[in-house]
């Protein structure tokens, strides 16, 4: 079941996106980050340079891996949000086992 503050967060950086001054988009930052303060540890979300520095990658290729649609992500607004615990099954997932022992 997705948490409702998941919900309330993609709405306020929508808003965000649509900030008519710095004010006003400073209040809002403000209350993205007091929402994603109250999201249990599970259920925080990475951005692009957390996941990029997780994975020992740019962040542009962390981008385009999610337009290519290669690495799991979650689209809120136009930004790319990755679940940890994915990230980590997906890293697992993509290793290559070696077929014959090393002599």
């Amino acid at each position: 079941m997705t948490n409702p503050l998941n919900k309330v967060i993609y709405n306020l950086e929508s808003r965000l996106e649509r900030a008519e001054d710095v004010d006003q988009a400073l209040r809002l930052t403000d209350r993205i980050l007091e929402a994603y303060s109250r999201l249990p540890e599970r259920q925080k979300l990475w951005g692009l340079e957390e996941t990029a520095e997780y994975l020992g990658l740019k962040p542009d290729t962390i981008r385009k891996f999610c337009s290519q649609q290669k690495i799991p992500h979650i689209k809120l607004g136009s930004r790319c949000r990755f679940e940890p615990g994915r990230i980590k099954k997906w890293v697992i997932s993509r290793e290559i086992k070696a077929h014959r022992a090393w002599r």
